[in-house]
Order: structure tokens, then C-alpha cells, then sequence
């Protein structure tokens, strides 16, 4: 699989140094009130995707807020339940449960 990945990623990286090269001309970007930008016209499909790729991963992060947060609240719950099964396991002590079992009498046959 990594094969793949990393061989996809070559034939990317290629076509972009291509389209590189042989898009040198200047472009103008014009937004009217504010600036002017001119930049070759791979520099500003370049500058488009990087763009696209930071919209994507904000809204990417904004969508996992959901599961970093459960997974923190079970962290939290976990960290609990441990040291909880950590006082139990201690030396010298008897669980509430065990205490209650080991007075009860233990049961005889069958009454018949």
C-alpha cells in the first residue's frame, strides 16, 4: 500500500513541476478595492490549492471536535477507573463485596 501511496505522490509532484515550467507568464489576480496580485500563472494555482487544502483541513477539525471531546471524557473515566481498581487491589483491605460474601453462610444441599 505504501508503494502505491508514495507512487501516486511521484506522478503528483511531476505533473506539478511540469505544469511548472510551462506556465511562466505572468497573471494578474485582481481583487478591485483591496490589492492587486500578479504572479506566474502556477503560482496562482498553486496558491489556489493550498487554499482549497486549508479550508479542507479547518473544516476537517471542526468536524472532529465531537471525537476529541468523547475521547477525552473517556480518558478522564479511564484515569478514574483505574486508580479506583488500584485502591481495591491494595494490601491489608477488603472489598465491600467480599466482606459481605465471606459473612454470609455458604449454602447446604438441597432442603428436602
Amino acid at each position: 500500500m505504501k508503494i502505491l501511496a508514495w507512487s501516486v505522490a511521484l506522478v503528483v509532484v511531476l505533473v506539478t513541476i511540469v505544469f511548472a515550467v510551462n506556465n511562466r507568464a505572468p497573471s494578474k489576480l485582481d481583487f478591485w478595492p483591496l490589492f492587486e496580485i500578479t504572479l506566474p500563472l502556477y503560482g496562482l494555482v498553486l496558491l489556489g490549492l493550498l487554499f482549497g487544502f486549508l479550508i479542507g483541513v479547518s473544516a476537517s477539525w471542526l468536524a472532529g471536535g465531537k471525537w476529541r471531546r468523547l475521547a477525552r471524557v473517556r480518558k478522564r473515566e479511564l484515569e478514574l477507573r483505574t486508580r479506583e481498581v488500584a485502591e481495591l487491589k491494595k494490601p491489608g483491605e477488603q472489598p465491600a463485596i467480599e466482606a459481605e460474601h465471606a459473612r454470609k453462610p455458604a449454602p447446604s444441599g438441597p432442603n428436602l
